[in-house]
């Protein structure tokens, strides 16, 4: 997130073709890794968006799977 005019908080969203993402899957993996969310487009239409989850985990499937059924059971 980048800070603007009176302390504006905004977003630089990445985008990216299908075709890119998939030749440079890596690079885009570590973008998110540090934060960022990429756009995937597909004949200029957003088809997909990836990002860090938004609950904490400390990096096991079955964490993340507990948290998001507590979260989703409220």
């Amino acid at each position: 997130m980048t800070r603007l005019f009176n302390d504006v908080l905004y977003c630089i969203l990445k985008t990216v073709g299908a075709k890119v993402l998939k030749e440079n899957f890596s690079a885009y993996l570590r973008l998110v890794k540090e934060g960022e969310t990429i756009l995937v487009m597909e004949r200029n239409q957003v088809v997909a968006e990836i990002k860090k989850p938004s609950i904490e985990s400390d990096g096991t499937i079955e964490n993340f799977l507990q948290k998001e059924e507590k979260k989703a059971s409220f």
